[in-house]
């Protein structure tokens, strides 16, 4: 298979085709249909988190796809089962690490990576979902989505009415202005400094925007809570 491949830190990643190894028990191979571009990667492969103790290596822990084959102890996922491939852990195993092969090196990867056409993914990182859902929209489920609306419901415990202000309309932050929108809570300010993702904001249930380029942030959110 192909597979974009992070070779060196502050590198342009390598395609190239490498070798899918035999399935280990509780380990799943997957078609992988599309695949999210998460921020930590894009530190990752800059060097953000320091020196790389792992290369060469593969990339990407959120997408969707398509299960071809189940290794021994995979009870979770069958055959044609179309999934989410997450970096959070689910239910079912916890495999080992599969080793792909590139020009007689071993390749490193964990329990899921997405940046390659196939992917030998642990059972407890993938989730079945229904055919009728996109697979663009699925990959999202992966990463943005979850960790947006976990802000909302398991760290910050937002509550009707309650007010919060989101710094960032990225692909998290729009998923937190949209769980603050499920659980109806006032004002919900979006701040970025690029109209089209404060655009965005509004349509996922921001009740106020501020381009933090042309105002001054505390000011404006004092002004939207009535001095409070």
């Amino acid at each position: 298979m192909k597979a974009a491949i992070l070779v060196e830190q502050k590198m342009p990643l390598v395609l190239a085709d490498i070798k899918i190894p035999k399935l280990q028990y509780g380990q799943i191979l997957v078609k992988v249909k599309c695949s999210g571009i998460c921020g930590s990667q894009i530190g990752e492969i800059d060097g953000l988190k320091g020196v790389d103790r792992f290369l060469p290596h593969l990339l990407g822990h959120e997408g969707a796809g398509i299960v071809l084959e189940t290794g021994n102890g995979v009870t979770k996922v069958g055959k044609d089962d179309h999934v989410v491939m997450h970096w959070r852990k689910g239910y079912g195993v916890e495999a080992c690490t599969p080793k792909y092969e590139w020009d007689g090196k071993t390749i490193n990867a964990g329990w899921v990576t997405t940046f390659n056409e196939y992917a030998i993914v642990s059972e407890n990182r993938v989730t079945q979902i229904t055919k009728d859902i996109d697979f663009e929209i699925a990959a999202l489920f992966g990463c943005a989505v979850t960790t947006g609306l976990g802000v909302i419901n398991n760290n910050s415990h937002l509550k009707i009415g309650e007010s919060i202000v989101v710094l960032g309309a990225g692909g998290v932050g729009l998923n937190v202005v949209q769980g603050a929108n499920m659980v109806s809570a006032y004002p919900i300010i979006a701040v970025d400094i690029y109209k089209n993702k404060l655009d965005l904001a509004k349509k996922f249930g921001a009740t106020h925007i501020l381009n933090s380029r042309d105002a001054n942030l505390k000011e404006e959110v004092f002004n939207i809570l009535g001095g409070r």
